[in-house]
């Protein structure tokens, strides 16, 4: 099924829906984080990500939406943790997102924003995270699991 999300919408408008996501953790060289500065949000930075699709694996997912948003070819290394949050999207939908978030090792491609959800990616320090940061609760984690 194409799209799942818009399928299960057409039979429960905008109520609640708890959803999965996967997302990846990439570092460079100088152990910056990557990050995307989304286009809706209200711009928000945050860690390339996005829900499963219908049959997809959490580790499958991450790589794909790695791809897509950041022209990144990537292999999940390790899961991070298991996180929740609650979302409102601008037309009203509600969502309980269980994140996944994967430690990911690059492997090939060319850095760029997809330009229809990403306008910019780029890398930070993780101790100079930009402030309108939606994953900050991970990045929090990741970092102190950097200094153990």
């Amino acid at each position: 099924m194409d799209n799942y999300i818009q399928w299960i919408r057409s039979k429960v408008g905008t109520a609640p829906l708890i959803l999965t996501a996967a997302a990846g953790i990439i570092f460079n060289e100088r152990k910056e984080v990557l990050l995307i500065h989304r286009i809706e949000k209200k711009g928000q930075w945050a860690l390339p990500a996005g829900y499963l699709e219908l049959y997809e694996t959490p580790q499958q997912a991450a790589e794909r939406e790695v791809f897509e948003e950041t022209g990144l070819i990537v292999k999940v290394h390790e899961l991070l943790g298991v996180y929740t949050m609650k979302d409102t999207y601008d037309n009203g939908d509600e969502v309980w997102i269980v994140g996944l978030p994967f430690i990911c090792k690059p492997l090939s491609g060319e850095l760029k924003a997809d330009e229809k959800e990403v306008s910019e990616v780029r890398y930070f320090s993780l101790s100079h995270l930009p402030k309108n940061l939606r994953d900050r609760d991970i990045l929090s984690d990741l970092k102190r699991r950097t200094l153990i």
